[in-house]
């Protein structure tokens, strides 16, 4: 039996397919499991669990008719936080942990200069640019052009309040660097599948985490009950 079957069978959700899934429903375009390469010769310098893509135009509207035969409009409200974070283009380089919020230590060390390589294979930026905005990244967890917002994000079990490394020296603000628990993100989910069903029931095209989360949305009947469904069947990565 192909994985993606198996994950729908056994109901088995990893944190990373829970975390992408989130993204992907406040408008972000996602690659997980994002390789950084070494330079020369074979093997891996670190890893990116998910890089994530928004544009600020992003919307998604639905079209109802109410009692009285009036078409009106509504949107899908995203969360608050990526509002606030993408009036702009905003990449965010997210690290999804099974238990605290944390960061790859390889990922934030300028001494390894592996945020570089990353933004270089972006191609968001000039690469005459690439070294100020690393340094900013790397001493605040984000920086903010005006053309351009590129950050940290973390999702985990719970939130981190002394998010970054002591022995870099490095403390990230959680206003600026967002924490995202997975008891937030199965809220989200319901409120959204609650809020647009008729729109959301239609899908099959889905991968099996997708299906996955509408079953237990459907068989929940609560937001309480969806988020303790999500959480019996988490498993970490």
């Amino acid at each position: 039996m192909p994985e993606a079957d198996q994950i729908r069978r056994k109901g088995r959700l990893r944190t990373e397919d829970l975390a992408g899934w989130y993204l992907r429903l406040n408008g972000f375009l996602t690659m997980p499991n994002f390789i950084v390469h070494r330079d020369e010769g074979y093997g891996q310098r670190t890893e990116a669990d998910i890089l994530a893509v928004r544009f600020p135009y992003r919307e998604e509207v639905v079209c109802e008719f109410g009692d009285d035969g009036v078409a009106r409009e509504s949107a899908m409200a995203d969360d608050r936080i990526f509002v606030e974070l993408t009036r702009k283009p905003c990449i965010l380089i997210t690290e999804v942990k099974a238990t605290t919020c944390s960061l790859n230590d390889r990922l934030i060390d300028p001494a390894e200069h592996n945020l570089e390589r990353v933004l270089r294979v972006i191609g968001i930026l000039p690469r005459d640019q690439i070294a100020a905005a690393s340094a900013a990244v790397y001493r605040n967890g984000f920086v903010d052009y005006q053309e351009v917002y590129i950050g940290f994000c973390c999702v985990g079990e719970r939130i981190n309040r002394h998010l970054g490394n002591p022995r870099l020296k490095c403390r990230y603000d959680p206003a600026r660097v967002p924490q995202i628990t997975f008891e937030q993100i199965s809220e989200f989910i319901y409120g959204r599948f609650d809020a647009f069903t008729n729109q959301k029931r239609y899908h099959h095209q889905w991968g099996c985490v997708g299906r996955l989360l509408w079953d237990l949305f459907y068989k929940a009947g609560t937001k309480d009950s969806y988020v303790n469904a999500i959480r019996a069947h988490l498993v970490p990565e």
